[in-house]
């Protein structure tokens, strides 16, 4: 998990990244690729909530905007690390339990 200010692509933006893992063999299923399509049409498009792959790794990777610079103070930003936490692993107790997590890869 990371938090990022891209000042170039972005210049007031806070992002959180979660690294979710990967699949043993770095392929998925299509029933994995369905439940994350689903999965990404209720996350919280306001916060431009996203589950992707990353090309290189193949890694899935959640995206989120904290908020803005000036918004995001120090109380908030732990809030919303905690909230990516909790959903990280509410997603591997269920559309994600065969992921291979990044600790264990």
């Amino acid at each position: 998990m990371g938090v990022f200010h891209l000042e170039d692509w972005d210049s007031e933006g806070i992002y959180c990244y979660v690294d979710l893992g990967s699949s043993a063999d770095r392929s998925y299923s299509t029933e994995t690729l369905e439940a994350l399509m689903e999965l990404n049409l209720v996350l919280d498009g306001n916060r431009g909530e996203v589950i992707g792959i990353e090309r290189e790794s193949r890694h899935l990777v959640l995206k989120a905007k904290l908020g803005t610079t000036a918004d995001v103070h120090p109380g908030l930003l732990a809030d919303g690390l905690r909230r990516y936490a909790r959903l990280a692993n509410q997603l591997y107790g269920n559309c994600l339990a065969d992921l291979v997590r990044p600790a264990e890869a």
